[in-house]
């Protein structure tokens, strides 16, 4: 990645309108010199993971030029001492959003990444038709793709045994359960890819080109899910709570402090010797919610994990700091 040339966006936006009394956000982007805010949030508390809007927030712009120096400068050690060879890096917060890139456009290889966008069509198709959780497939020697998996799930399916669909979702995500993956792939019929086709999300034509995946666009599922905008408020809140369930303790979760809930995916791929591993998801803070995702190459898995924690733990910090 070449720094010259690094791509540092932030992004701030604000209209509202009122409607019979609800105010609802419009972000506009437009470029914001490191003039960030962390605005005090106004929402409903009756769902524990999501944040429906309710009414407009108050926008008082502070000057946080720091945070995103500090990024770009933590970006760069980690390069120079060899923890990575490449990185982006979005960070949105979820209340006013206001958001900091580095590389955010870059492209990369999703992998295990793509089973939160699966989990969200079938749980939109439930919407439609209730009974689709509800079905069962019998996990056979066929689906058996745990050789495949360098971070092995806690707890595997056994060959014969029926699984619901909802507990086939769960072990997608919390344990990133490739064969559950596998099952589920195969009956989303023409729903699977629905979440992508809604969201305008292309995907590409030829399936040879792995790397097609920016933290930005990624960022967008969770964003959907947190403001209750794209499946029902209850399915959004579901969807949260299984990816705080996550079994992957490493990356952003090991930056911050240990009773902060995150829900998150991580995804890793090795190809000709080169690493991918990334981690995505929202942080609930308890002064500010955020979505943040880091995507990275490299030769050594450890040290691209150390990386994505060191940056989680800067963000944390540069967030908490904003409230003293």
């Amino acid at each position: 990645m070449n720094f010259n040339n690094h791509k540092k966006s932030i992004l701030i936006g604000l209209t509202a309108f009122i409607i019979g009394g609800l105010c609802v956000y419009l972000y506009h982007g437009h470029e914001y010199e490191y003039n960030l805010n962390f605005s005090q949030d106004r929402f409903t508390d009756e769902y524990e993971f999501i944040s429906p809007l309710l009414e407009c927030d108050s926008f008082e712009s502070k000057e946080l030029n720091s945070f995103d120096e500090g990024i770009y400068e933590s970006a760069s050690l980690l390069m120079e001492n060899g923890s990575i060879d490449d990185l982006s890096y979005y960070f949105r917060d979820l209340n006013n959003g206001v958001w900091v890139g580095l590389n955010e456009e870059e492209e990369f290889a999703p992998a295990s990444l793509m089973k939160l966008p699966l989990m969200i069509s079938y749980l939109k198709q439930s919407e439609d038709d209730p009974s689709v959780l509800k079905q069962s497939y019998t996990f056979n020697i066929e689906d058996d793709n745990y050789g495949k998996q360098n971070i092995v799930p806690e707890e595997l399916m056994s060959i014969g045994i029926p699984y619901t669909v909802e507990d086939l979702i769960f072990r997608m995500i919390a344990y990133s359960d490739n064969s559950a993956l596998r099952i589920l792939l195969k009956n989303s019929g023409t729903f699977g890819l629905r979440v992508f086709n809604d969201l305008s999300i292309e995907l590409p034509e030829d399936q040879s080109n792995e790397d097609f995946m920016s933290v930005r666009t990624y960022s967008k599922f969770f964003r959907i899910l947190y403001n209750g905008s794209y499946l029902n408020f209850a399915n959004s809140d579901e969807a949260l709570r299984i990816l705080s369930n996550t079994q992957y303790k490493d990356g952003i979760v090991s930056g911050v402090p240990e009773d902060i809930v995150v829900a998150h995916k991580f995804g890793e791929r090795e190809n000709n010797g080169i690493i991918q591993l990334h981690d995505c998801g929202i942080v609930y803070h308890p002064d500010k919610p955020y979505v943040l995702c880091i995507m990275t190459r490299g030769s050594d898995i450890n040290k691209m994990s150390s990386a994505i924690s060191y940056l989680s733990e800067y963000t944390y910090k540069e967030v908490s700091n904003s409230f003293k």
